[in-house]
């Protein structure tokens, strides 16, 4: 078969930041293909070139505050008019262009302290990444060095090696800006969460960028700002996305994610079938992290919850762990039709009545028919016991009464909720490896075996 324009008895050599030309000789771990994965974001995604622009300028600015003259090398904004990003290449050998200002950049897991006075070396270099950046006729080329390690940092690497050209020409065609940028993974990684928070990037753009995050979580979870709750500062995103990497660790399943709701793992219970761990962030105030489940969430959970607690002296087991633990417990009373929760109970009975009358009145957890178009005959028993109150009772007609829905499943569930606050955390995270993960396991696990078999392991 002939394809009309396209050559087909010549070989082209592929960019290595062809999406679809990995490198073949390497594996995912290996920190070219880091640096491949990155750099194809940033020669794909204009949005990622103007947030890389931005964290370099902030970098300069910061070098600028003990030096005032670095601030005159300050590279333009990606806003400015005709700056542009115009190449992007990888592992490339010598430089193609023989002018502009060439600016080198580390990117590692750790800031680089090192005093380096960055001039031309002769030494042979395989860049790790080239880009050039372009405004009008000027024309800055960022030499970048990807070190996962810092600790493996070279510094005659930070330097260009065009001392042969410049001998070869006789004159020096480059400005070599004498000092280097140092960037920390974690520092790309938050400017990559904070561009697609802006939502102004594509559905396909945030594809690529969180394709590129699996990648991070699979091969450098090391370099996240989120693998430990003391880096993730007040950021809710940040501190949510730890909380998902903690989860990960009690389940072999993918984490749930429910609109309108919260990630979750799932549980092998009767009563209960998903938990969370989320964050809880307030303008002012220190976060504090929770744990959450809620048994008796349908009618079937609901009903294998109470028939549960009334074996044996599981209820007292139950109220005991509640009223000596930081376990905070509230009733969770809610009507549904088929699959859809319709409405939450504003009645509160204090808990132990709320375990009780339900223990005591299991029968009436089911679904139930109206009766000459009403469902009077559940509203008065709920009102009279206090689970529910005159309010309630109007929202109730609105969505049953009201309506052409025959039926209504009540579902008599309970909350649970168990809160560290932010000292709390960092202390119990920095005493032991995955000290927090047990943690939040031995205090879910004490409280499933008031009523049930179940344990979770760390996976």
């Amino acid at each position: 078969m002939r394809f009309w324009g396209i050559r087909t008895n010549k070989s082209i050599k592929m960019d290595y930041l062809n999406y679809f030309n990995p490198y073949q000789s390497s594996s995912n771990r290996h920190e070219n293909n880091l640096t491949r994965a990155f750099l194809t974001l940033l020669k794909l995604l204009p949005g990622v070139q103007a947030s890389f622009i931005e964290l370099v300028r902030h970098k300069q600015i910061e070098k600028g505050i003990k030096d005032k003259k670095i601030l005159k090398s300050l590279i333009p904004g990606f806003i400015e008019r005709n700056a542009k990003i115009t190449s992007v290449q990888t592992q490339k050998r010598g430089l193609e262009s023989n002018r502009g200002t060439i600016l080198s950049i580390l990117i590692s897991d750790e800031r680089f302290e090192k005093e380096v006075n960055i001039k031309a070396s002769d030494r042979t270099a395989v860049y790790d990444g080239v880009a050039t950046y372009e405004e009008g006729d000027n024309e800055w080329i960022f030499i970048i060095e990807n070190k996962p390690n810092v600790s493996n940092v070279w510094s005659d690497q930070l330097r260009p090696s065009i001392q042969a050209d410049i001998e070869k020409e006789g004159e020096e065609s480059f400005e070599i800006i004498d000092y280097y940028i140092s960037i920390e993974w974690k520092e790309i990684i938050e400017s990559l969460y904070s561009l697609i928070e802006s939502h102004m990037v594509s559905y396909g753009e945030k594809a690529l960028i969180s394709q590129f995050f699996d990648y991070i979580n699979e091969y450098y979870p090391q370099l996240n700002p989120y693998d430990s709750f003391a880096k993730c500062e007040n950021r809710a995103v940040l501190l949510q996305k730890r909380c998902d990497q903690l989860m990960e660790q009690f389940t072999y399943e993918e984490l749930g994610h429910h609109r309108g709701w919260k990630s979750y793992f799932k549980l092998d219970e009767g009563s209960v079938s998903r938990a969370t761990v989320y964050p809880k962030v307030s303008d002012g105030e220190d976060w504090k992290i929770t744990l959450a489940m809620y048994p008796g969430d349908t009618v079937s959970q609901a009903r294998s919850f109470y028939l549960k607690l009334s074996e044996g002296n599981n209820r007292e087991k139950l109220i005991e762990r509640i009223n000596n633990s930081n376990w905070l417990a509230r009733p969770n009373l809610h009507f549904s039709y088929i699959s859809s929760h319709l409405y939450w109970a504003t009645g509160r009975l204090k808990f132990d009545k709320y375990i009780e009358f339900w223990l005591e009145n299991s029968e009436k957890i089911k679904q139930h028919k109206k009766k000459n178009g009403t469902l009077k005959q559940i509203y008065e028993p709920l009102l009279e016991n206090k689970l529910i109150n005159h309010f309630d009772i109007v929202r109730l007609k609105e969505f049953y009464d009201d309506t052409n829905r025959p039926n209504m499943n009540l579902c008599p569930g309970v909350g649970f909720e168990y809160t560290w606050n932010k000292e709390e955390v960092l202390k119990i995270e920095s005493n032991s490896e995955r000290g927090f993960e047990k943690e939040v396991l031995n205090q879910l696990n004490a409280l499933l075996s008031c009523w049930s078999d179940l344990r979770i392991d760390l996976s």
